[in-house]
């Protein structure tokens, strides 16, 4: 048979598997429209787990929240396809509200056997919740004054997968931390660990800054246990401080205010082991950014980002007084509105064309965005010089014509059919946002916003939300404590 006679369907099937993976799902359903023999060829099971590892891969989801393994090829491929169904929704709905498909809202009665193990018989007012990457598990933390008093009850959630089959929300585990005023700020996946799920709260005392971090076991009987703590020194309460995740390690970094200097603390929550890094005169207010990296950490103030190599971490005891690591460098950025902010995303990101350097910081400036290239100093590697130096861009600013982009970045970000998505709230109440970038050949930049409504229909205030467009969810916790899932 020649060359010429070859047709596409009469490959053998581990070579459309190599080329479907290439593909996103929505090109695989074009191809599924071709002929019968595609048809059967894009339902087998092999290319829609490949699809959905792919996204997993992307998002850091590990198969404790997509169990590959126990779904059909139906689900499989409705898995994959979500995020895209949220876009098209999105994008066909601009200046709408779009309603959900399905709306459900968690339970928090205790079981007897949790009212035994316990020993409390409420599950206390829920005031803070975040949701794991998946967006199949939700965490919450909860109190009661009266029912135990000085403390909070974490519980871990099971909402599905958006299959249109789900059984009922579950609560998967309980614990009582024996802490009070804890804010939840990371929940996120061991990637060596499937089975391990982390979750690291903050205490904001007036003299520290406590960090605590639960263990998440999710075997056949889930459990949470508290892990480990650590206490940074703090100038106040209501110092502002973020805390961030070095990527692909357990090591945590906290940023703080101390007698009106700026620091951060690197802390190694499995070995015990920390670093203390030293930064500029700053008010315990003023509006900070953190973006670690293995061997970098950049510390973005309103009109410098400072640049530290990260150092070698040392065991810790309490109280212990670490030694000062220095910054690397400071760079100088010129800025326009005292408002501004600092956002970053991946190389993979549409936002800007690809570029060799492994990711680009956004200082948003109305009425502009500055583009800062992250670039690796890998060739010059020292004890002195930094690792990682941000610089302006080739394409060094795009500006904004849109007023409803620079409300629209502020909000929640992540990404949703490949662009950028963006959750807000403002007086109009709950919004999502994609940014759909063109590139003119005159180097101009169209950031095409859409934009559409949430309509929740809970008729109640939202106190906190949170968005997984891989599963087309959002979650919303309301003034009196409860929380609603709802799937589009």
């Amino acid at each position: 048979m020649s060359t010429s006679d070859l047709k596409f369907h009469l490959l053998p099937l581990d070579v459309h598997l190599e080329i479907f993976a290439y593909l996103p799902p929505r090109d695989i359903i074009s191809i599924r429209q071709a002929c019968k023999a595609l048809c059967r060829v894009t339902q087998s099971r092999s290319i829609w787990a490949g699809a959905v590892r792919k996204i997993m891969a992307m998002h850091s989801v590990t198969e404790a929240s997509y169990p590959l393994r126990k779904l059909g090829p139906k689900f499989l491929e409705r898995l994959a396809r979500l995020q895209e169904r949220f876009g098209d929704l999105i994008r066909n709905g601009e200046g709408t509200a779009i309603l959900p498909v399905n709306s459900r809202m968690l339970t928090p009665r205790l079981r007897k056997t949790e009212v035994d193990r316990h020993g409390i018989h409420t599950a206390g007012f829920t005031e803070d919740m975040i949701l794991l990457s998946g967006g199949r598990f939700l965490l919450t933390l909860s109190v009661d004054q009266f029912d135990f008093p000085d403390s909070t009850l974490y519980t871990l959630w099971d909402l599905g997968l958006n299959l249109r089959v789900e059984p009922p929300i579950r609560a998967l585990a309980r614990f009582l931390e024996r802490t009070k005023d804890l804010q939840v700020l990371l929940f996120f996946a061991d990637t060596e660990a499937v089975d391990t799920i982390w979750a690291v709260s903050v205490q904001r005392l007036r003299t520290s800054t406590r960090i605590l971090v639960h263990k998440i076991t999710m075997s056949l009987r889930p459990s949470i246990v508290a892990y480990a703590r650590h206490e940074a020194p703090s100038s106040t309460s209501s110092t502002h401080s973020i805390i961030a995740l070095i990527p692909g390690t357990h090591s945590i970094v906290l940023s703080g205010n101390h007698d009106g200097k700026s620091y951060l603390r690197i802390w190694d929550f499995i070995q015990n082991r920390a670093a203390h890094l030293v930064g500029p005169d700053s008010s315990a207010s003023e509006t900070t950014n953190l973006f670690p990296y293995r061997d970098c950490i950049l510390y973005a103030f309103e009109d410098r980002i400072v640049v530290y190599n990260v150092p070698d971490l040392q065991p810790y005891f309490a109280d212990q007084l670490l030694p000062r690591h220095s910054p690397a460098l400071i760079v100088h950025v010129e800025v326009n509105s005292p408002d501004g902010f600092y956002i970053d995303f991946n190389h993979s990101s549409p936002f800007l064309p690809p570029l060799v350097s492994p990711t680009r910081v956004l200082r948003i400036d109305d009425p502009e965005v500055i583009i800062l290239d992250v670039v690796d100093n890998s060739p010059t590697r020292t004890t002195v010089l930094p690792n990682r130096v941000p610089i302006r861009s080739e394409r060094s600013s795009i500006t904004i014509t849109d007023n409803r982009i620079y409300s629209a970045l502020k909000g929640y970000m992540n990404t949703c059919d490949g662009h950028l998505c963006f959750l807000s709230l403002d007086s109009s109440g709950a919004s999502v946002s994609l940014l759909s970038p063109e590139f003119g050949k005159d180097g101009n930049t169209n950031l095409n916003l859409v934009k559409v409504g949430l309509n929740p229909n809970i008729n109640s205030a939202i106190r906190l939300q949170e968005i997984s467009p891989l599963l087309s969810r959002h979650c919303i916790l309301t003034p009196d404590g409860n929380i609603h899932v709802l799937d589009y």
